[in-house]
């Protein structure tokens, strides 16, 4: 005799409560490397602009173009 649908989960056939959590977990260790590119561009492409303007426009921002050279000198990977 077949069991019913119901019986047959709550004796394990069912899917693991913990492998939600842990897929969970693994995309967002391997989606880190991703993030951290996509910083990195922001970082760099925010440098750039930066740079380009002119100095009134930093004036008016509050900045000097000392400021902006000392930011733009700086690596990609350092905030």
């Amino acid at each position: 005799m077949k069991q019913p649908a119901s019986k047959r989960v709550a004796a394990g056939g069912g899917r693991r409560p913990m492998a939600a959590p842990a897929i969970a977990a693994l995309v967002r260790w391997l989606s880190r490397p991703a993030m951290v590119v996509e910083q990195w561009r922001r970082r760099s492409r925010e440098r750039r602009e930066l740079d380009a303007l002119d100095d009134v426009m930093l004036r008016d921002i509050g900045l000097t173009r000392c400021d902006i050279t000392h930011e733009v000198r700086k690596p990609f990977w350092h905030p």
